[in-house]
């Protein structure tokens, strides 16, 4: 889990003035409903250890800006949450038999034509929860990866019941996460240099 810690603050909203020099107050109303506050995020730490260790600094920082924040906005807020890993932070195995391959709706292996074992040489415990633990051949991972990348590019291009924007972000996670956890899985680190 990472801890955030930064400060949260609101900048007053101006009214737009209109061409005779009055304030617009329509645009103003319509600006203040869609106003949200201003977060600067000044660390995150993945190590609860380091987190607390660091904490008192980081509060002592937000008191001597404090006096300086409320001249320029409303009342600035100390950030101190606890956010939950996202798929970027942690990626598994059973992220490929859950996200890529989704086998609650149906895998038939022969359709993708996917070796009897799996990485290791054991064969597929296909009616066992033990299944989510094994680790494909590096072919039979392209060959569902590649399927899944494929539906996730068709609805990019053709967003429905989604934004194009939305559908745009799930396509690259989703490539990231394929790619990330391919590299971590089946790269031979020995046969690469560190650069």
């Amino acid at each position: 889990m990472s801890k955030l810690f930064g400060m949260e603050y609101s900048v007053a909203v101006v009214p737009p003035f209109d061409s005779s020099g009055r304030p617009d107050l329509l645009a103003w109303d319509d600006a203040m409903d869609s106003h949200e506050n201003d977060v600067d995020i000044w660390a995150t730490f993945h190590d609860d250890e380091a987190a607390d260790l660091c904490e008192p600094v980081l509060r002592d920082l937000f008191k001597s800006r404090e006096d300086a924040a409320r001249q320029e906005c409303d009342e600035p807020v100390f950030i101190c949450e606890s956010v939950k890993p996202t798929t970027a932070e942690k990626l598994d195995i059973e992220y490929f038999w859950q996200d890529i391959l989704d086998l609650g709706n149906g895998f038939d292996p022969d359709e993708f034509g996917w070796s009897d074992t799996d990485n290791t040489g054991n064969e597929y415990a296909w009616n066992e929860d033990a299944l989510e633990k094994q680790v494909p051949k590096p072919d039979d991972y392209l060959s569902v990866a590649m399927n899944d990348l494929r539906v996730e590019l068709e609805c990019a291009f053709n967003p429905c019941e989604i934004s194009p924007s939305e559908a745009e972000a799930f396509a690259l996670e989703k490539f990231q996460n394929i790619l990330r956890l391919g590299i971590q899985l089946y790269r031979k680190k020995d046969d690469y240099y560190d650069y």
